[in-house]
């Protein structure tokens, strides 16, 4: 949720900048947040196809 949060709210600020940033900062914003969601995609699906079945 930290990476959604922080690609929609970079995106947001690098296209308006309502607060007037410095636009290296809004950057970083924009490139963490959307790393992070990379990051939690890509842990999602090594834990759906490599997470074993047990049965009961």
């Amino acid at each position: 949720m930290i990476g959604s949060l922080g690609l929609t709210i970079g995106m947001w600020m690098y296209n308006i900048n309502p607060f007037n940033l410095d636009d290296t900062l809004v950057m970083v914003l924009f490139i963490v947040g959307g790393s992070l969601l990379l990051v939690a995609f890509i842990l999602f699906v090594v834990v759906t196809f490599f997470i074993e079945k047990t049965g009961n």
